[in-house]
């Protein structure tokens, strides 16, 4: 598995989205701003997850996915940790 840089997760996360939106973040802030508020909806995160898979044979289980809620999950988890439970933090 390759290692994924921001820019290359932003590009990957563009390619997901309708092409009528454009990511409206950039650094920290796309990757500390959740995917909903990125403009992802249930079928772009299944997309970006496929895409995920598809470019750098990284598989996202559907449970894991619920989890991510932000870019920077994801580069945890594509970088060998686990997305944290959100639910254990309330």
């Amino acid at each position: 598995m390759k290692a994924l840089s921001v820019g290359a997760l932003a590009e990957l996360m563009q390619e997901c989205l309708p092409h009528t939106r454009t990511l409206p973040a950039t650094g920290d802030d796309l990757l500390d701003s959740s995917f909903r508020e990125l403009g992802f909806d249930s079928l772009a995160m299944v997309q970006f997850a496929e895409a995920l898979q598809d470019k750098l044979k990284v598989v996202i289980s559907d449970p894991e996915l619920d989890r991510i809620a932000t870019p920077r999950d994801v580069l945890e988890y594509v970088h060998g940790r686990p997305p944290r439970d959100r639910d254990a933090d309330r």
